[in-house]
Parts: C-alpha cells; sequence; structure tokens
C-alpha cells in the first residue's frame, strides 16, 4: 500500500474486501484494491489467485475494467484495478 492512501471500504467477503484508494503520486487518481487473504489458503488455492491476476493482465476492453497493478503486502494478494464510480452491477 505505499503507493496508495485507503479512502474507504468498499464491501468485504469471505476471502477479503474492496478499498477505494488514491495515488499518493496523484490523489485525484482513484483505484479499487481488492485485498485477498492468501496466507490461510491452500497452496493450490494461493496458485488460483496467481493465475487470476495473470488472466486480467491481459484482459484490455472499453466494457472491463482496467488491471493497474498487484503486490502482496501483510499476507494479502493486492490487486489494483481502475474505480468505476455509478453504483454497482445489481
Amino acid at each position: 500500500m505505499h503507493r496508495y492512501r485507503r479512502v474507504k471500504e468498499l464491501g468485504r467477503g469471505g476471502f477479503g474486501a474492496a478499498i477505494l484508494v488514491t495515488s499518493k503520486d496523484d490523489p485525484k487518481q482513484q483505484f479499487v484494491i481488492k485485498e485477498v487473504k492468501i496466507n490461510h489458503m491452500s497452496r493450490k488455492e494461493q496458485d488460483e489467485a496467481r493465475r487470476e491476476v495473470n488472466f486480467l493482465k491481459t484482459l484490455h476492453h472499453s466494457n472491463i475494467v482496467e488491471f493497474v497493478d498487484h503486490f502482496v503486502d501483510r499476507g494479502k494478494l493486492c490487486i489494483v484495478m481502475g474505480y468505476a464510480d455509478g453504483g454497482d452491477l445489481k
């Protein structure tokens, strides 16, 4: 999280949380960090989470939120995605 400043939690699930953040370099840039608790996962589940990151890196489409970055912080896989303001998918 060294490049991002936490704004608020957007949601939480069984494997982690979605956090709204801003860039420390440019506070006007907003992103969502999907935190996935990997330290309690089996090796197979950890590998699946890493495969998800590799898959997200390959997606480039105007209707898909952009993948920005990923890192591991305190036992959590953090997937940084663009922030799509305007509600949820309900």
